[in-house]
Order: C-alpha cells, then structure tokens, then sequence
C-alpha cells in the first residue's frame, strides 16, 4: 500500500463535520445538504459518454479543482477508479457520495474537502454534482459556500445554460436552478405515536420529496428522514430555499407537539422505552443493523427528553459508525474485540481475518455474525456506564 493510499484512507476515515450536530438540542434538524447539478457545455451527458470522454473530463476538473480551495485547503482528488472498495462504501455510508456513483464503471472521481464539508461528484448522472453539508439546519450557510464553488467553476469552465430553461441537465427534474436542498430530520416521537404517514403525504402534496437515510428508496432506519425540493424549475433558488424554510419549521412543530403528549399522557410506557434501550445499548453482545438504529432512536429521544443520563455522542455519527465499511475498515481496533468474551468465540479460527479487517484501505467482508458482535461491542464501547 503506498503513502498515498494511506493518506487517502485517512481522509476518509477521519470524522465529518456535517455529523457534529448540536447534542444539547432537541436533536431534530440532525444535518442540511445543498447539491448542485451542472455540466460543461458541447460534452456529452456522462450516460452516453466513452470511457475516454469521462476519462477526459475527469482530468480537466481535477486540473480546475487544483485551484479551488475550502477554509484554505484544497480538495482532496479521489479517483474511484483505484478507490479500495471498502473506502467507497464508508463515503456512501457517510453521505458524501451516492450509491449509484459508487457502482458506476465508467472513469470518475469525488473532490473531497478535509473535513467532508464538501464533496463533489465528476461523471456521476451530470458532469458536476456539487455537494455541501452542515450540521443542523444550516441551509443559508451550505448555499452561500455551493454558489462560491459554483462560481469558481463556472470562471474556468462554461457551463451549460439556457436563457429560458436555466442549467441543462442529464435528468429533466434538476434542469432549472439545478438546486437540491434537503434536511434529515429525526422524528420518533411521530413515529411512536403512527403519524408518519400522514406528515410524510402532506409534504409530498407540498411538492416536497420524502426518503429514507440514504435517500431514493431506502427505508427510515433511526426514525431519519430526509426531506427535500421537488422543483427546480420556474422557481428561484431563494423560493426553494425558503418554501423548505418554512415546512421545516412546521415539521419541527409537529415533532415537538408529538414529544409533548408523549410526555403527558404516556410518560411512564415512554421511560420503560428509554430504558429498555439503553439497557439494550450497554448490554447486548449482538446487534443487527437495524435493531441498533432503532434503539438508539429511542434512546435519543429519552436523553432529548430528560428521561435517560445524556451521553455526549453524535447521534448520526453513531449511526454510520455502525454499518460495515466503519466496522469493517478497523475503527474499531482488533485488541478490543479479543479482550470480549463473545467476540472472542466468533474469532476463534479467523485470526487471518482479523488481521485483514485492521489493515486501513483493504476490502474486507466480515459476515452477519462478525458484524452484528462488533457492532455490538462498538455501541457497548460508547455507553459504557
């Protein structure tokens, strides 16, 4: 493995600042996405390119990139083509890329900032796909650094513009403004009280899209949504933004009125919840994905409501630091799983293994079990009393 590789690992691996939300909060607006569409004039949509037009492209944006810098550091340039697979799933697993784009065979690359404030995509469904991302409900603050950069792009590079139509597009929905903002939210007091549905088809009405954590067609593990414009064109980026203002405010509300009458008429089955949880949390040996999304949901709403001792994590980061490119790519250090009774009978006989799932940058498939014990142990980790 050489230094480069290293240090690109590091990159990734390293903690990102979109997950840093504030902990003392009601924990409801978790993180604010702006992402832009763009693509250069006379080149053709990534789609219906050759591999040597998207190879090209991705040489020409690495050279203008070069000189684009945030917070006075440059954008880290990652070829997905050399990128170890378990590198590609933490990025998708931390947002900073879609799974689609990690799939995709033709030559690409993500232009990432150190602190994954930033995130751009080359050769993804449009040439460009700039992507900013704050903790909380930041969204004034993501859209003036989007513009910058798109900006700064636009001074080296023509871009594809129609005096009616606004930016051209690969897909007929982002032409216009080419502006998607999305906020995740996290609501499981509305969730707990079977009012999903109908907060989720009143937005749609509102022209507004719903998805899960990782967004077309993923489920809501962890109570987390997000919520996102539909339109893109006729309306100015400034009505975007303040048409999903205004919802989000609304949708806060709801959260809060839901917590309130948990809290009035269902005070006691709401604690026996909360500290099941986190019994469950300090406790268990194996944990499934999905049965840890829904425990810790539960247990952020019993710290968020004053009902369980708060312990200061992130909640999202939690999250993604339990799925398999976190655990699979030796954040969690390989001495604590051996000290771990259960760990070690899932270890014995698989030291080569081991070894492989604490070597930074290399492809590791643990199984379920493996899986479920370190995520088991990893969350134990974090709750210790």
């Amino acid at each position: 493995m050489t230094n480069q590789q290293v240090d690109t690992h590091s990159l990734i691996q390293r903690s990102s600042r979109w997950m840093r939300s504030d902990l003392k909060g009601p924990n409801i607006l978790v993180s604010t996405r702006v992402r832009l569409a763009r693509n250069l004039v006379s080149r053709p949509f990534p789609h219906v390119a050759t591999p040597e037009q998207s190879q090209e492209l991705e040489k020409n944006m690495a050279a203008v990139f070069s000189d684009i810098k945030v917070s006075g550091q440059p954008l880290q340039y990652l070829s997905l083509e050399t990128l170890p697979e378990n590198d590609k799933r933490i990025l998708v697993e931390k947002h900073l890329m879609s799974p689609d784009f990690a799939n995709l065979e033709r030559p690409r690359a993500l232009f990432l900032s150190e602190d994954h404030r930033v995130a751009v995509m080359v050769n993804e469904e449009d040439h460009i796909r700039i992507q900013v991302f704050e903790p909380n409900w930041q969204y004034e603050e993501a859209w003036a650094l989007a513009s910058e950069i798109d900006d700064k792009i636009e001074k080296k590079t023509p871009l594809s513009f129609h005096e009616k139509f606004g930016y051209l597009t690969a897909c007929p929905t982002n032409v216009g403004t080419g502006l998607r903002l999305s906020v995740m939210v996290h609501l499981p007091a509305l969730s707990v009280l079977g009012q999903i549905r109908e907060i989720t088809g009143a937005l749609t009405q509102m022209g507004l899209a719903v998805r899960g954590l990782y967004g077309e067609k993923s489920q809501a593990f962890g109570n987390l949504y997000q919520i996102s414009n539909q339109i893109t064109l006729g309306k100015s980026e400034e009505d975007t933004m303040r048409h999903l203002d205004a919802m989000t405010q609304k949708i806060v509300e709801k959260e809060m009125q839901a917590r309130h009458h948990l809290s009035k008429e269902g005070r006691l089955q709401l604690e026996d919840r909360a500290w099941r949880a986190r019994g469950t949390l300090q406790n268990a040996r194996i944990l499934s994905a999905e049965e840890a999304f829904k425990t810790l949901s539960i247990d952020r709403l019993g710290m968020d409501m004053d009902i369980l001792p708060t312990i200061e994590v992130s909640y999202i980061e939690t999250l993604v630091n339990c799925l398999r490119g976190a655990l699979g790519s030796g954040k969690l250090e390989g001495e604590a799983l051996a000290v771990d009774d259960t760990a070690q009978g899932v270890l014995q006989g698989e030291e080569k293994r081991q070894e492989r799932m604490v070597n930074p940058g290399e492809k590791v498939e643990m199984d379920e079990t493996m899986l479920d014990v370190t995520r088991a142990l990893y969350i134990r980790n974090l709750f210790e009393v």
